[in-house]
Order: structure tokens, then sequence, then C-alpha cells
């Protein structure tokens, strides 16, 4: 019939989807990284040091949680697929409804923006945790950089400018880790704080080399802009009050 012949070709194109989120959620590793936890929870000794084994448990928690969650969503695949065979068979309608909110729900879950597969793959938040928690990185980070850079005088371009470095340093970035990989996107945190710690309120040239470098990696810290534009807003705010 061809409602479910259109089901079948929507999850044909939904199969690579399913494909690029398990190896973006690296679950060959997931899997021998759980291995080794339940086996280290296993050992003799493993409550001697409570805090380490409460460490242990919460990440093969997660862990799991990340293997369990795509299993459910090759086994929602797999029985829509059955669901189409079994409409085309019978000729039966009344499977439709069933087909069509499955498949919904499983497009959703499958079409993650990058501060998803980064919250998946590593726990960031993201956008999403800073505004559940009241934009800490707001309030705590980048509006006392931005106070002191405006402090010390410089011009409202460079405190910005340290402000960003600051919230950079901070390493929870979900566009820098999307487009650069987690790995240089820690790098690029340490880097910043790094060069903070040496100075301050750095260089021009110091802090275009850098640039340089982000450039040349694709590295754009857009989850930092924005709230480096959360914080510029509040500033002005605070001044007109």
């Amino acid at each position: 019939m061809l409602q479910f012949d259109e089901y079948k070709v929507k999850l044909n194109n939904l199969l690579p989807q399913l494909d690029e989120l398990e190896q973006a959620l690296n679950l060959d590793s997931t899997a021998q990284e759980v291995d080794f936890l339940e086996a280290q929870s296993a050992a003799d000794g493993f409550w001697n040091d409570p805090d380490n084994s409460q460490k242990v448990l919460q990440r093969l928690k997660h862990l799991k949680s990340k293997l369990e969650d795509q299993q459910k969503r090759r086994s929602s695949w797999d029985d829509m697929m059955v669901l189409c065979e079994m409409g085309n068979e019978e000729e039966d309608l009344s499977l439709l409804p069933e087909l069509e909110a499955d498949f919904a729900a499983l497009d959703t879950k499958t079409a993650r923006t990058a501060g998803e597969r980064a919250y998946l793959e590593q726990g960031l938040t993201g956008a999403r945790g800073e505004a559940a928690k009241g934009f800490p990185s707001v309030r705590e980070v980048a509006l006392p950089a931005l106070s002191r850079a405006l402090e010390a005088g410089l011009n409202k371009n460079d405190a910005g400018t340290i402000a960003l470095l600051h919230l950079i340093a901070q390493g929870a970035d979900t566009n820098m880790a999307a487009r650069g990989g987690l790995e240089r996107a820690k790098k690029a945190a340490e880097d910043c704080a790094r060069l903070l710690e040496r100075c301050p309120l750095p260089e021009v040239e110091d802090i275009s080399r850098l640039d340089q470098e982000f450039i040349r990696d694709n590295l754009s810290p857009g989850g930092c802009a924005d709230l480096l534009a959360a914080s510029f807003f509040i500033a002005k705010w605070k001044d007109l009050g």
C-alpha cells in the first residue's frame, strides 16, 4: 500500500542519521569502557574509597544510558519496518497511526543539534544548561571579567574580547566541540586559560595569534559569543538602572 511504502522510504532515508549518531557517540569505545568499569566495580576493595566509587558508578550509569538509548532507536526502526511489511501484506490501515507516531518520535530523537550531541557524548549542556541554571557563566565569569577590563581603561571592544577569553576558558562551548572535536575544543580552552593566567589583560598580538589558530582549525566559539552578548546587555541595563 502506498502509505506504508512511503514510510519505508522515510525510514531508509533516516537510517544514515542513525549510523551517524552511533559514530558520533563512539559507542564501540563506550561499550569497552562499560566493561572495564563493571569489572572495576566488582573488584575487591572497590568501596574502600567511597568518593571514587560514586564517581565510577555515576560514569557507568551515564555510559549505559548512551548504549541503551541507541539500542532503543535501532529497535524502534526495526519495529517500524515490520509494521510497514505487515501493513502491506494485510492491507491494514489501522497500523498507520502507530507508525506515524513512532516515526515522529524517532525522527525527533535522531535530528540532533550540535548541543544535543555534545550533551550525549560528553555531558556538555551548552546553552540549555546555561539557561536552566540562570546563566552562571554570564553572572560569575563574563560580567566580572568585563567590569575589570573596563575599569582598567580598555574600550568596550577590547574588554569584550577579554571576557570572551574567560568564557572560552571554561571549556563548555558546544559549537567549538562540534566544529573542531572535543579534544581541540579542550585545548582551545586550556590555551585561553594559560594566556589569562600569564597576563590577565593579554596583548593584542597574543589574542590575534590565538584567533588565527582558531580560524585555521575551524573553531568558532558561537556559544560563548552568545553569552558575551547577554553580558553586554546586562551591563548596559545596569548602567541604565
